[in-house]
Formats: structure tokens, sequence, C-alpha cells
């Protein structure tokens, strides 16, 4: 009897220790296919860093530098170097940050703070430090010195698997949108507040609900809008910004299809070499109020002619795939205009399905 029991004890003991050693991965939020060198690197500031952390609960990489301490050292400039480096080898973001301005609205991520030059690298899950390294460490040393980024690259996939989505440019659509078979493309700007409502709450969970997604590209229109919208902003700069969404066919000028007014974002389309083939508008409705006094949905992206030609809505039974004409009963919120709108949690409980509903029928290889 005890022979067989030891004989036994490895085939209960071994894959319980598998298992027990055995760790999930977050993947990374955010890729970039924009090449980058030391003076594009992106730096976040105290409100960005707590979105980040606490509202969207993004898993991203932080490189942190010691105020003046650091803008007078080379380990940091050299760091610099390191990073843009790693972007464009990888094509996994990483943010800068300054220690030094930290306040109390981050004061729960625990960023070290020095009196000296001491650069640090953190990778965060929401709140949540996966990682720290510090020139300090000897043992770390490598990841700031490493100017081909491999030290980099080799601690960090310890950690990390790659993202979902990824930042493009201007120059990057021009180069693949009409080239490449098919593509999924978001467009969004960063001071929009239905784009800051879609990606925390619609599409970041379905991402880390489903990681074997194909890539969406994220394209940030906001520095156009905000060029074409300065007091100073020439004809020249509004039609530029209108142009782009003619010719990514957001608008009805540029796509009478699958384009929406002028063109509004957040926006995802799925293309193929060139032309859409299906596209989805998160809110975006207009609502009116109608002279017994009930309000509906007066204009929405999911309206009765549209319904046809949105693939991955036909056969849809649990949920409402025509919005345009449907009755409000809640959410419904006045301006100072004298107007209407629609509730961002209210409108989400209607546009959600129908995203995620495009999400399921072209993020998997279709």
């Amino acid at each position: 009897m005890k022979k067989r029991i030891v004989a036994l004890l490895p085939l209960i003991i071994i894959p319980f220790a598998l298992n027990a050693c055995k760790q999930d991965k977050a993947s990374l939020t955010y890729g970039t296919l924009i090449h980058q060198d030391i003076y594009s690197l992106k730096e976040i500031d105290n409100s960005e860093l707590a979105s980040k952390s606490k509202d969207e609960k993004e898993v991203f990489i932080l490189a942190v530098y010691q105020g003046r301490y650091s803008e007078e050292c080379q380990c940091w400039t050299t760091f610099t170097n390191v990073i843009a480096t790693y972007i464009n080898l990888t094509n996994e973001m990483v943010y800068l940050y300054n220690a030094h301005n930290q306040n109390d609205e981050v004061a729960s991520l625990r960023i070290n703070k020095y009196e000296d030059s001491t650069p640090t690298l953190y990778i965060f899950n929401g709140e949540k430090k996966v990682a720290r390294f510090s020139y300090r460490n000897n043992g770390d040393k490598a990841i700031f010195e490493d100017t081909t980024a491999e030290a980099m690259k080799t601690r960090i996939n310890r950690h990390l698997d790659k993202p979902t989505l990824y930042y493009v440019d201007e120059k990057y659509l021009d180069d693949h949108y009409t080239h490449d078979d098919s593509m999924a493309v978001l467009f969004v700007r960063r001071g929009c507040g239905d784009c800051r409502y879609e990606i925390p709450n619609v599409i970041i969970p379905y991402i880390k609900k489903h990681k074997t997604m194909r890539s969406l590209c994220v394209f940030d229109m906001q520095d156009y809008y905000d060029k074409a919208n300065k007091e100073s902003a020439t004809s020249d700069d509004k039609m530029y910004y209108q142009s782009l969404k003619d010719r990514f066919n957001l608008s009805t000028y540029g796509d009478e299809t699958f384009g929406y007014q002028n063109g509004v974002v957040p926006t995802i389309q799925f293309v193929k070499k060139g032309v859409v083939d299906d596209a989805s508008v998160y809110f975006n409705d207009t609502v009116a109020k109608k002279d017994n006094g009930t309000f509906y949905v007066s204009n929405s992206y999911y309206s009765e002619e549209r319904l046809p030609h949105l693939k991955y809505l036909q056969g849809a039974r649990n949920y409402p795939t025509i919005l345009k004409g449907m009755t409000l009963t809640e959410g419904i919120l006045e301006n100072k205009k004298g107007g209407y709108y629609w509730s961002q949690d209210a409108a989400s409980k209607y546009h959600r399905p129908l995203l995620e509903a495009f999400l399921d029928f072209y993020m998997f290889g279709y």
C-alpha cells in the first residue's frame, strides 16, 4: 500500500504545481503604428494619468522621470532614445510622466519621487502596479541603457501581451486605407465626450473579454478639429478637416451609404481596399419634442433606410435595430439652447448591443 501511495503522489502534486505557477498576462490597451522619435513621445499629466488608471482602467506602460534632475542627466535622455526605439520595435505605447508633478489625484499609484535623476518604468493594470523597474537596481539597468531596446522588450514581455487598439495617423491611413485587403478603423477625437464614453465603457471591456481579436486602428482627429475651430483658422484649415472626413467616408458626401451627416465621431468602419463594407456610429442621435409633449429620436444613424446595408444587424432579434423615430421615455435632458438630448447612460442601453454586434461580426477574422 505504501508503494502505491508514493507512486501516485507525483501525479497529484505536479499538475497542481503547474497550475499554481501559471499566470495570465494582461494585454496592453494601446499600441501605436505611428513612427516615434524622442520629440514625439507622449507625456501625460495628472488628469490623464488618473483617467487611464482609475476611470478607463487601462493596461499601460509609464516611463517616469524626476523633473529638473532628469532634464540635466544623460541617463534620462538615453532612456528616451530607448523608449522611442522600443515603440518602433514593438508598436507598444509608452507614456512619459514627471514624478515631481504628481498630486493627490494619482497618489494611489505610489509612483516614486526622487531628489535625483533616477528614471523608473512601471506597468499598470488600472491602479494595480504590475511591475516596476528602477535605474537604481543593477538588475534593471539594461532596460534603461540598451539602446537596441531588446532588454526592455524582454522584461516587459514577461508581463504583457500585445494590444488590440493601435493609434494611427493620416500618413498611415493614406498608405493602408485604400491598399489593405481589409482593416477596421475607429475614428475618434480625444476631446469628444461620446468617444470618452464609448472607449472605456464598451470597447475596452469588450477587448478584455475577447483576447483573440484582430487589431483595431484608432485615428484621433482632435488636432484637425482644433485647428479648424481656432479663431485664427483660415478657410483652408476649416475645409481640410471636412475634406478629411469626406476622404475617409465619414460624411454622406464621402459615402452616401455608410456616411452620416457631415461626419461624426465615434465611428467605426470595416474597410476593404478603401471601400467601406460596413460601419457603426455610437450616439450622435437627435432628440425632438412632439406637440403632445412626448420625445422621440428625430434622426439617427440607425434608420429604416440604412438597416438593409448593415450586415452585422441582419437577423438581430433581441434589441432594437432602428432608432430613428423611436419614442423616448427616459434620459431626456435639456440644453441651454432650448433643445434636448439623450443622456449617455440611457442611449448606451440601445447603442451598446449595436456596436457589440459589429465587433462580433468583424473582429474575429472576417
